[in-house]
Order: C-alpha cells, then sequence, then structure tokens
C-alpha cells in the first residue's frame, strides 16, 4: 500500500473534502445574504445542506455559489 507522509490513501482522499468542507463553510457563513442566488433564505438553506450533507452540499455549493461568485467580484488596483 502507497503511504504518503503516514498518510494512506483514505486520508489523502478525505483529507482535501474535509479542508474544502471547512472552508465553503466558513465563506457560507461570511458571505453577506444578498450575495446568494435567491435571497436570504437560500443562505439558511446552504448553511444546512452543508452541515447535513457534507460532501455533496460543499461540492454543490462551490460550483453553485463560490465559484459564480467569485467569477462577479471586481478586480481592485
Amino acid at each position: 500500500m502507497i503511504a504518503f507522509m503516514g498518510f494512506g490513501p483514505t486520508e489523502l482522499i478525505i483529507l482535501p473534502i474535509f479542508i474544502l468542507w471547512i472552508w465553503m463553510l466558513v465563506n457560507c457563513l461570511l458571505r453577506p445574504t444578498l450575495s446568494f442566488p435567491g435571497g436570504g433564505a437560500s443562505k439558511v438553506a446552504w448553511i444546512i445542506a452543508l452541515v447535513a450533507a457534507p460532501p455533496i452540499g460543499t461540492l454543490a455549493y462551490f460550483f453553485m455559489v463560490y465559484l459564480p461568485g467569485s467569477k462577479q467580484r471586481p478586480v481592485s488596483g
């Protein structure tokens, strides 16, 4: 079995997903309510989705909210 720095293949898959989940949960909590597609009620729905179904909710949030929202931000400087 291949190991990298003491981590097996399972840990190498789960650890990045866990980090992405924490990142998306923090982003969801800190994001202004009006910047969600659908308005304020969808923020609560996304928080529930991220907590209730972490892997699926995380990937859905990343592709449906985070990526489109990052393209709309103006570049400062």
